[in-house]
């Protein structure tokens, strides 16, 4: 597995967050202006309201999910690369006999 192609997938969650947050931030924006339209009395306007609560909710939980598997992936990578030069340097004390 090339430790590169991990950062990068790793660094492509970043993009992923944003988007996660710019968009609930959006949709929770529009619904609880549409449900403001239908007035107070309207038991329509509280359920939207509920609805966009419990979506910003989730998509905040899902952002933090991905930013977080991100930041494991980039761990990976560094992980692998260190073992792999650690394997290598084992590998050269063997032959040498140091």
């Amino acid at each position: 597995m090339d430790p590169s192609a991990l950062r990068a997938a790793g660094r492509s969650a970043d993009g992923a967050v944003a988007h996660l947050r710019q968009g609930g931030k959006a949709f929770a924006a529009e619904t609880d202006r549409a449900a403001g339209a239908l007035g107070a009395g309207w038991q329509t306007a509280a359920a939207m309201k509920e609805v966009s609560a419990a979506w910003l909710l989730a998509l905040r939980r899902m952002a933090d999910e991905v930013e977080y598997l991100g930041g494991a992936v980039q761990k990976c990578a560094t992980n692998r690369q260190w073992a792999d030069e650690e394997i290598k340097n084992q590998i050269s004390r063997i032959r040498t006999g140091k």
